[in-house]
């Protein structure tokens, strides 16, 4: 496990889909915010309100 986060670290390699759900589980229970954070560092902020787009 080290060795990949310091591939993620290092942009050698990106976790998988199921890793950053696991991850930001985790975040989730001890940091609401860190999670929040985490989640934008590989979405972005398409989970977030787009006030072009239609309702």
């Amino acid at each position: 496990m080290l060795s990949a986060v310091f591939k993620w670290v290092h942009d050698q390699r990106e976790p998988s889909l199921g890793t950053i759900v696991e991850i930001t589980q985790v975040l989730k229970t001890l940091n609401p915010l860190a999670a929040k954070a985490f989640v934008q560092l590989y979405l972005g902020n398409i989970v977030e309100d787009d006030p072009d787009s239609e309702s």
